[in-house]
């Protein structure tokens, strides 16, 4: 079952990449920071497949989702440039950016790689961490819908790599528990909310048509 889903990873990878390549000039329009997801979901391999004894196919789809990763940042930075920010019902997508560098940094401490390299991904998912909850305020400018629920794997990301370096002694433990603090209040009222949501019926209605454009 393990190496079922390790192939279908490597499988969506490559369908995802080949996708975007042949979606022609229209491909901008769809690059937002949820193409993390599948791209660069290989590095969440060590979680697993270290423990379950495969160190060698765990290597290359984390060297695989390590190596997409700077080209979505790209390509991001790219799409802003050419048509600015991404549609409103997708900001809160800004905060899939903390979950690359926050597992990544996990996966080298399963690899008991020197911390300076775990530590410089904290450091990078810190600063999105940043620029994340600088556009939170955006995120609200809206009725809560699913896109909100990009807050939440990101989060326990950070939070569970800045456990890690507080028990390697890197970092203080109290800066750790008010991450973890953060992340499960978060999710809790994320979970409040998708329930309000689905009691009321908000949460199922269709997104609005676009105002057609005189």
């Amino acid at each position: 079952m393990d190496d079922a889903g390790a192939a279908a990873q490597a499988v969506v990878t490559v369908w995802v990449v080949l996708r975007w390549l042949r979606s022609g000039a229209s491909r901008w329009m769809g690059v937002t920071p949820a193409m993390l997801i599948p791209v660069v979901g290989n590095v969440l391999l060590p979680l697993a497949g270290l423990s379950l004894g495969h160190p060698l196919w765990t290597a290359v789809q984390w060297t695989v989702g390590a190596a997409l990763w700077p080209v979505v940042l790209l390509l991001l930075v790219r799409r802003l440039q050419r048509l600015g920010p991404w549609p409103v019902r997708m900001r809160a997508s800004v905060f899939i950016l903390i979950a690359p560098p926050s597992v990544m940094g996990l996966g080298l401490m399963l690899w008991r790689s020197p911390l300076v390299w775990p530590v410089a991904l904290w450091c990078m998912a810190l600063a999105f961490v940043v620029l994340a909850l600088w556009q939170l305020p955006q995120c609200f400018d809206q009725p809560f819908g699913w896109p909100m629920w990009s807050l939440s794997f990101p989060l326990t990301a950070f939070a569970a790599l800045s456990l890690r370096l507080a028990n390697a002694g890197v970092l203080p433990q109290l800066l750790a528990l008010l991450v973890l603090a953060l992340a499960c209040v978060v999710v809790a009222a994320l979970l409040r909310w998708t329930w309000w949501g689905l009691r009321s019926g908000d949460l199922l209605q269709p997104e609005p048509n676009p105002a057609p454009k005189p």
